[in-house]
């Protein structure tokens, strides 16, 4: 059930004049009634601006969103950085084994 209605009205603008046009009104508001509307320059109706709650409800998927790409990419670079290394470590090992192999003490055959 809707809490509001349509209804003709007067209203006169800053320094624009008088206007008429149908502004939404709450149910059962009395004929005469002052209701409150949002104007532009030119006295025109328009909508009610944004409260600084819908601008942070509007933004926050924004920032949910550059959040995780920016986690993403951190993920994706160590994982990266992590996979070069791990190939990079046996054939380390196994340079360096060539290299001290042949002097450990309890050598066999040595």
């Amino acid at each position: 059930m809707p809490d509001s209605a349509s209804a003709g009205a007067t209203w006169s603008g800053p320094g624009s004049g008088a206007h008429r046009g149908v502004v939404e009104v709450p149910l059962g508001t009395e004929p005469g009634s002052v209701v409150r509307i949002w104007v532009d320059e030119q006295g025109r109706q328009t909508p009610e601006p944004a409260t600084d709650a819908d601008t942070a409800f509007a933004s926050a998927p924004a920032g949910i969103s550059v959040y995780a790409v920016v986690a993403g990419a951190a993920v994706a670079v160590t994982d990266l950085r992590g996979r070069r290394l791990e190939r990079r470590t046996p054939a380390a090992w196994e340079a360096e084994w060539v290299d001290v192999e042949p002097r450990r003490p309890g050598r066999p055959g040595g």
